[in-house]
């Protein structure tokens, strides 16, 4: 595959929104290897949307996972927002562990779509988002 077929297959997914102001795009490491990611895209002024999360598996259950959610969280909160919410099928069954663990409750379908099966939300206050960080990261 080319870079020109994979950017065109991309085109209009959203990708272009996970950049200041309308989002953010993370790519978390791990001893300098991309071990992470994850984004989120404002879908208002208050209201930020999780996607993309992804830990490869080599790198997982080392607490990466927490700390791109956290540092993701932040810079949501920094642009505005006051509650993340996300959508993921229900046989990602680590990833709604994950999500659960950190915080985010089942909420009502906010869109609908392939591979939506069940939505998370959750509110962003300022001391919860310290509360995920190392202390020297605050």
């Amino acid at each position: 595959m080319t870079a020109e077929e994979i950017d065109h297959g991309m085109a209009g997914d959203g990708a272009e929104l996970l950049t200041p102001p309308t989002g953010q795009f993370i790519v978390g490491r791990y001893a300098g290897e991309p071990a992470a990611c994850g984004g989120f895209s404002m879908l208002d002024d208050e209201r930020a949307e999780l996607t993309r999360v992804y830990v490869r598996p080599g790198f997982r259950g080392r607490g990466g996972a927490r700390l791109l959610l956290t540092a993701l969280e932040h810079h949501a909160h920094v642009l505005g927002a006051r509650e993340m919410v996300l959508n993921t099928r229900l046989d990602l069954i680590e990833a709604r562990s994950l999500y659960i663990r950190h915080g985010y409750l089942e909420i009502p379908a906010y869109c609908t779509g392939p591979y939506m099966e069940i939505w998370y939300g959750k509110r962003l206050t300022h001391s919860a988002l310290f509360k995920g960080l190392p202390a020297a990261s605050r």
